[in-house]
C-alpha cells in the first residue's frame, strides 16, 4: 500500500510489530502469488520487475502421484496464454519482505518503515484515527490498513 501511494506521491507510514528486518527474514515459508497479485504488483505498486527475478515464475498447478508421471489433477493454466500473459510468481516470503522494505527505502520521501510498533489500540475520531502503540507512541492518519487481524481484533471486526 505504501509503495502505490508513493507512486501518486503521498506520504504514508508502515509500523511493523517485530524490531527489525532480521526478525522477519526468518518469518514464513514460500508464498505462491496469483496472476491477479502479479497485476496489483505491477499496476498498481509498479514493483514486479523487481519482484520477479527472485522467486520462479508458474504457469499452472499439478498434482503427480509417486506411481507415475501423468497428473492426477490439474488445477488448470494461470494467466492469459496469449502474447504478454501474466503469470504467478512462487517467492520465498523473507525474500519478497527484504525486498518490499527496500523498495520502501528508495522512497523514504514518501514512506516511513519504523519496527518495534505493536498497536495496542485505534481511536477513531471524524477527521482521522490515531494509533497507540505498546511503548506509549502514537501516530495520527487519515485512515489505516493493515494485513494483520490486530487492527480487527482491536475493533471487534473478528469472527
Amino acid at each position: 500500500m505504501a509503495l502505490a501511494l508513493a507512486r501518486h506521491n503521498i506520504r504514508s507510514s508502515v509500523f511493523e510489530r517485530r524490531p527489525s528486518l532480521d526478525e522477519i527474514a526468518g518469518v514464513g515459508g514460500v508464498l505462491m502469488l496469483s496472476p491477479n497479485a502479479v497485476n496489483v504488483l505491477d499496476k498498481i505498486m509498479g514493483v514486479e520487475h523487481d519482484i520477479r527475478p527472485l522467486g520462479f515464475t508458474y504457469k499452472a498447478i499439478e498434482m503427480h502421484a509417486t506411481s507415475g508421471p501423468e497428473p492426477m489433477y490439474k488445477l488448470g493454466e494461470f494467466g492469459r496464454t496469449q502474447e504478454g500473459a501474466v503469470h504467478g510468481i512462487t517467492i520465498k516470503r523473507p525474500v519478497l519482505h527484504a525486498k518490499l522494505l527496500e523498495l520502501c527505502e528508495q522512497q523514504k520521501e514518501y514512506i516511513t518503515v519504523q519496527f518495534g510498533k505493536r498497536l495496542v489500540n485505534v481511536e477513531e475520531q471524524a477527521d482521522g484515527v490515531t494509533a497507540v502503540f505498546d511503548d506509549g507512541t502514537r501516530a495520527q492518519g487519515e485512515f489505516e490498513d493493515s494485513v494483520s487481524s490486530r487492527v480487527e481484533e482491536l475493533r471487534g471486526d473478528h469472527d
